[in-house]
This record gives structure tokens, sequence and C-alpha cells, in this order.
């Protein structure tokens, strides 16, 4: 669209100045082409690239279904489907309208988290249940792409999901975990992953049947508190959720045999 301004600018210049009407210096001309640059962006603000911007904005959060795909580097483990809940709030919009930043809560839907676990996973429980994660958000309107580019990471692991938002209700994601050193898990070595995803926006509603409260309990004071807790939790605790799997179960052995065989080595 730029281009197009520029080369009818240069006609109309050219034009003007074989006919004596005028003359464009070309600092002028530069001049123009930012200006309409900048109304074009402004009328992208009511663009349907905006709509979920807009939606969330108004709203001040938003909840998201979320359909995940993922492989992990367990040698000869197959791929495994999830779903999940988001919750983003306590944003932050930019001045000029085409960002924001903010918190937000995952938590895992699927009844196959033990499936999950045992293909490479580590996810993390509090007295047997599995408790909402706590993760970041940021997200920012691309001109060139005509989209909004963002992402979203836990707070307290290494994985990370991209998002393209186009305005549309399902939004197209990917994910990965990078190999972590410092991760003292059981299934550590095999918890890096890569995923497809897609994220779909839902209701207040619908989301309190999730997180199982009422909707109207869905406010900024509730996050604030169950982000808080959440946050503390995953700080302090990492336990594997599939505890009694093969996996569990070997790992902990090769663990007893290593701390045997150091202490032999102390001794000696």
């Amino acid at each position: 669209m730029i281009l197009t301004v520029a080369q009818l600018t240069g006609d109309v210049v050219s034009q003007q100045t074989q006919e004596g009407n005028t003359t464009t210096t070309t600092t002028d001309m530069d001049m123009d082409m930012d200006n309409d640059e900048d109304s074009t962006t402004q009328d992208l603000n009511t663009d349907a690239a905006f709509t979920n911007y807009n939606t969330i904005h108004e709203n001040g959060q938003a909840f998201f279904v979320t359909e995940h795909l993922n492989l992990f580097e367990n040698p000869g483990s197959p791929k495994v489907s999830f779903n999940g809940c988001l919750w983003w709030n306590d944003l932050v919009f930019t001045p000029d309208g085409n960002g924001y930043v903010g918190r937000g809560l995952y938590l895992f839907m699927s009844e196959n988290l033990k499936e999950l676990v045992e293909n490479g996973a580590t996810l993390h429980q509090i007295a047997g249940k599995i408790e909402a994660k706590p993760i970041s958000v940021a997200a920012v309107y691309v001109p060139t792409l005509g989209l909004f580019e963002g992402q979203w990471q836990s707070t307290g692991d290494d994985n990370v999901f991209r998002f393209w938002d186009e305005g549309k209700p399902i939004i197209t994601s990917l994910g990965w975990e990078g190999h972590d050193a410092g991760d003292t898990s059981l299934n550590a070595d095999t918890s890096t992953f890569a995923s497809v995803s897609k994220m779909e926006l839902i209701t207040v509603g619908d989301a309190a049947k999730y997180f199982d409260v009422d909707a109207t309990n869905l406010t900024a004071d509730t996050f604030n508190d169950m982000y808080e807790d959440a946050w503390n939790k995953y700080d302090t605790k990492t336990i594997p959720h599939a505890s009694g799997s093969a996996s569990y179960e070997r790992t902990k052995m090769f663990g007893m045999i290593l701390v045997s065989i150091i202490s032999g080595f102390m001794i000696v």
C-alpha cells in the first residue's frame, strides 16, 4: 500500500513539475509518505485484525480453550494431544493501541495427562491435584503482516508458545521447550518438545466451567489471588504427575543406583 502511494505521488509530482505548477522537494515527498503510513495504521484499528484486540481491551481479560499436538524428545514416544484453558488478566496496553503485556493462568483439562507424562512431559501437582500454572503473555501488532504476533510462556518452566492473531476466533500457535540443564524433575531429560496448537476465544461463562467457579468470580481480584497462589506453588514444588508409571519407576531406580555409586566412591 505504501508503494502504491509512493508511485502515485511520484507521477503527480512529475506531471505538475512539467506543467510548471509547483515544485516539490524530496523532503516534502517523504513527509507525505509518512503521513499516509500513519493514517493507514490508524485505519487498521477498526480492521478485522483488531477484532480480538478490541475485545480483550474492552474486557480487560481474555479466556481461551487450547488444543495441542506435542512430540517429545523421548525416542520412540508417540505424538500426544491434550487440551487446556488460558486466562489472561492483569493486562497493560501500549499508549498507541498496538500491543499489550500481562499475566495469566493455564489449566490442563485433558484426561490423558498420565499419558502425557509417560511420553516425556513434566507436570506439577500439589497433593495429587494438577494446579493451574502461572504464565506471562505479550503481543504486538505487525503492520507488514496485518496481524498481532505474540507469545505466552510459563513462569515456572522454559516452554514458550507463539501465536498469530488475525482477529479470528481461532488463533494458530506453535510451541516448544528446550533442554533445561537446571531442571531437577524426574522427567527432565525427556521434557523437551515441539508443539502445534490452536487457541479459541471463549466467553467468561464457558471459562467458569473449566475453572470450576462462578462466572462472577472471574475478576481481576480473583485472578490476582489465584495467580499469586499458583506462582508460590510453582516456585517451591516440582512433582511429576504420573508417579508410579513405568518411566517414573525406572528413573527412580536409576537415581538410587547413581546415589549408591557416588556414596561408594566417597567412602573409598
